[in-house]
């Protein structure tokens, strides 16, 4: 299903005779659920938008479904910074004076005060508190999170607590695969001429329980867990792209080109190179098989592509911030425009 959020709504099934809209100020869909908030109200919905639960909640701040759509969680922006957990069914879970939170199927991560507390959601018990957090998001598997005052990275699950040190860190972020494996990107070295700081990219093997730099060229560009594969793009342009297996090794390299997103389809037989952001929109499509080249083109002003769950078609959506042009189109791994 394709949709799109406009300013007070939300489009579904577009390019299809069943498009519909829908009264929305905020949303998230994860699987076959649809969570929505229009004012005071709170609503799961089905793919087929039929009303699987409501609630009546106050303006809120976020709102977020758990991955495999079960769980939603919102946090108001009133004075009492509420913070519910909610299935279909009831709410689960209230907080007040809560300052963001991290949801995923199995922990819900909050921060309170200067604590951060892990919930775990299926047993609805608080599993570990931390202070000096500078960074925590809630994986599916783990929690990753960044005690600032030891530059310490922790991976954490109910079994097993993972934790290293480094020497300076300034920024996280990280990526989960659904075998508990994670990329952290690590940045330092904040100078007055490199305002991004020096990104370095880490993969941590669940089954091995360590965390490795990964040996790809610098920097680190984009990186992105699928279906089947693990894809990494980084280097100055001409840029280049890796294939990992699941132990983070390196089993395939492309050749350079202009490029800073990689997007393999769910079969792993297409690959597509995009240079978007501060490139020129260039998109290729090869034949992750024979090395082919199947298609070459450039939308200006591109900035999200995804592949089809069949892996036949792609979408591309140009969504600039003054909202000119603004468009999303459909094509075939040829380059074919089908819709727009």
């Amino acid at each position: 299903m394709i949709y799109a959020h406009h300013e007070g709504y939300l489009s579904f099934n577009m390019f299809t005779d069943k498009e519909c809209k829908m009264d929305c100020d905020k949303f998230d869909i994860k699987q076959e659920t649809i969570l929505i908030q229009k004012s005071n109200d709170l609503v799961f919905y089905s793919y087929e938008l039929k009303e699987l639960g409501r609630y009546e909640i106050s303006p809120c701040k976020k709102i977020k479904l758990s991955e495999n759509g079960k769980y939603g969680c919102v946090l108001t922006s009133s004075k009492e910074k509420l913070l519910s957990l909610y299935n279909i069914e009831s709410i689960l879970f209230r907080k007040s004076n809560i300052a963001n939170f991290s949801l995923s199927n199995k922990y819900l991560t909050y921060q309170e005060g200067t604590s951060v507390k892990i919930l775990n959601i299926l047993s609805l018990k608080e599993e570990k508190e931390y202070l000096s957090l500078s960074y925590y998001k809630s994986f599916n598997n783990s929690v990753l999170l960044w005690e600032s005052k030891d530059n310490k990275i922790i991976i954490y699950n109910e079994s097993f607590i993972y934790e290293k040190s480094f020497k300076e860190i300034s920024k996280v972020e990280g990526k989960e695969d659904d075998c508990g494996n994670l990329f952290v990107l690590i940045t330092s070295k904040y100078v007055a001429n490199n305002y991004y700081g020096h990104d370095t990219l880490y993969y941590y093997d669940s089954l091995k329980k360590v965390l490795k730099k990964l040996e790809v060229e610098y920097p680190p560009l984009f990186y992105d867990f699928r279906r089947n594969s693990t894809v990494v793009c980084s280097g100055f342009q001409p840029s280049k792209v890796y294939l990992l297996n699941k132990s983070g090794e390196i089993i395939k390299e492309y050749e350079k080109g202009i490029r800073n997103r990689a997007y393999l389809n769910n079969h792993s037989n297409l690959i597509a190179y995009c240079g978007f952001d501060n490139l020129s929109g260039n998109i290729e499509i090869w034949d992750n098989k024979t090395n082919e080249l199947l298609t070459k083109f450039k939308i200006k002003g591109a900035s999200l592509f995804e592949w089809s769950p069949n892996g036949s078609y792609f979408i591309v959506s140009t969504t600039n911030y003054m909202k000119i042009d603004n468009e999303i189109s459909v094509y075939d791994y040829y380059g074919r425009k089908i819709e727009e």
